[in-house]
């Protein structure tokens, strides 16, 4: 028997994986044929994730700051059909969904750490699957930390000056207070007095700036 032989034989790029049978067929100068059949195995290399980073690569644990995850992702056959991200370790899904940019870029914004997420650096696990449901896996570094606490004003040596006024209308009197904040004096956002026992604003302004002179000057209301 003779041996023949076809050398530099591919698989063409898009393939599917799966096992073929391959036949191969000899012809006589009277136009018999014989044929002999053999299996040959495809496959189809996975995609590979590489290069994922978070922008910012850290955010705080409120549910409210967001980050943008970039990926590369790249595949032999370019036949991805999805790329997902598991934020399950910081309150989100488990198969996120990233958008494909293009040129085996893959996006997903608007990834948060709900509130009460520990801090902490995360490896989160990306995953790209292809049509021949292949898969591969990356991971992604997120960095998460905890808010701030907050703390309440506290307010103290609440005072009159003169401590007793006319009901007239006209008489001035000015009311003070020191107001402290753990998160410091930056913190604190309004100081009000409720003077509508005595026919004011229940919500008026104080001020410690200096500009409408020092405390706010308030009139007491004429009473009927």
């Amino acid at each position: 028997a003779n041996i023949w032989r076809k050398t530099d034989v591919t698989a063409a790029l898009g393939t599917a994986q799966a096992t073929y049978t391959i036949t191969i067929t000899a012809t006589d100068a009277a136009a018999g044929t014989g044929t002999g059949t053999a299996s040959l195995g495809v496959t189809d290399p996975a995609p590979a994730v590489s290069t994922c980073s978070f922008s910012p690569n850290s955010i705080l644990a409120n549910g409210a700051a967001t980050t943008t995850l970039q990926c590369s992702v790249t595949d032999l056959s370019n036949n991805i059909t999805g790329v997902t991200i598991n934020i399950t370790t910081i309150g989100g899904g488990a198969a996120v969904a990233l958008t494909d940019m293009g040129g085996g870029s893959w996006q997903k914004t608007g990834i948060t750490a709900a509130t009460g997420t520990a801090a902490a650096t995360y490896t989160l696990t990306v995953t790209a699957t292809d049509a021949a449901i292949g898969t591969g896996t990356g991971p992604a570094v997120l960095g998460v930390t905890s808010p701030p606490v907050n703390f309440t004003p506290v307010v103290s040596g609440v005072g009159f000056s003169p401590s007793s006024v006319l009901a007239d209308g006209a008489t001035v009197f000015t009311a003070t207070a020191s107001v402290s904040d753990g998160n410091g004096l930056s913190d604190i956002a309004t100081v009000t007095i409720d003077l509508s026992a005595i026919g004011g604003s229940a919500t008026a302004l104080m001020y410690d700036d200096g500009a409408h002179g020092g405390p706010q000057r308030l009139h007491a209301a004429q009473k009927i």
